[in-house]
């Protein structure tokens, strides 16, 4: 699972670093906004495992919940306009 975490964070950064057009980098983020969730939820569920089983969840938690606010941080990146129009009212005080 932090394979896929790992491969998510790529193409996170890759759209970040060379979608130009702001829609596209906008259905990035929520695309992988939408995975970050997804792998909360597998963890979680991976965590129920190993601790049924037995075994220490402390270093696949950490781990896991690095990558995933990682994810999480840079998808809101991608949503979010990095040029600002310069339009609004607050640009144009005297």
């Amino acid at each position: 699972m932090i394979n896929f975490l790992g491969l998510t964070l790529l193409v996170l950064s890759s759209g970040l670093f060379f979608f130009r057009h702001p829609a596209a980098r906008m259905i990035t983020g929520g695309v992988m906004l939408a995975a970050s969730f997804y792998f909360l939820l597998a963890l979680i569920d991976e965590a129920g495992d190993v601790s049924r089983e037995g075994g220490d969840t402390s270093m696949l938690l950490g781990w896991g919940v690095t990558l995933i606010s990682l994810t999480a941080v840079m998808s809101v990146l991608l949503i979010l306009p990095l040029n600002m129009p310069r339009k609004a009212a607050v640009y144009q005080r005297k």
